[in-house]
This record gives structure tokens, C-alpha cells and sequence, in this order.
């Protein structure tokens, strides 16, 4: 699939593309099909991708919280940051 960014400014009324100010010039609803489209946005990818995330992040957690607590505080973390 192709990724695509937002247009620099808005075909429209020529304004810089934005996604924050609903109210603003510009603005890019990206809960909107047509946008999603033109981004090729793919929810199931999306979702797949997340889950990826989490359980790199899972993993990655579960290493620091089996590391030697010295090592830790040599690279500058506390043990109790970990939860």
C-alpha cells in the first residue's frame, strides 16, 4: 500500500494543511473517509501494527525489569520507574 502526507496547503482556499484547529483554515479531518483514502490509511494494518508495537514494548519492558539493578542505575534508571 502507498502512504501519502497531507498537501502542503489546501487545494481549496490555499492554506497551510493542518490538523489540529477544526475551526481553522486548512483543516484535514483525518476521521473521514475520503481523507483516509487519499492517505491510504488501512485500519486492519493499522490495528496490526499496534499490536506489533505492544509486544515489542511488552518485551522490551519485561528486559529492564529482569536487568541487574546496578546496570540500571549506571545508565541512569530507577528500578521503581518500571512499576
Amino acid at each position: 500500500m502507498v502512504y501519502r502526507d497531507l498537501p502542503i496547503s489546501c487545494p481549496g482556499c490555499g492554506a497551510p494543511s493542518q490538523i489540529l484547529d477544526k475551526g481553522e483554515a486548512g483543516y484535514y479531518n483525518l476521521e473521514r473517509n475520503a481523507v483516509k483514502a487519499y492517505l491510504g490509511y488501512d485500519a486492519e494494518e493499522a490495528k496490526k501494527k499496534a499490536e506489533e508495537l505492544r509486544l515489542q514494548q511488552d518485551t522490551y519492558t519485561k528486559a529492564l525489569k529482569e536487568a541487574d539493578p546496578k546496570i540500571l542505575e549506571e545508565v541512569g534508571m530507577e528500578k521503581n520507574v518500571l512499576g
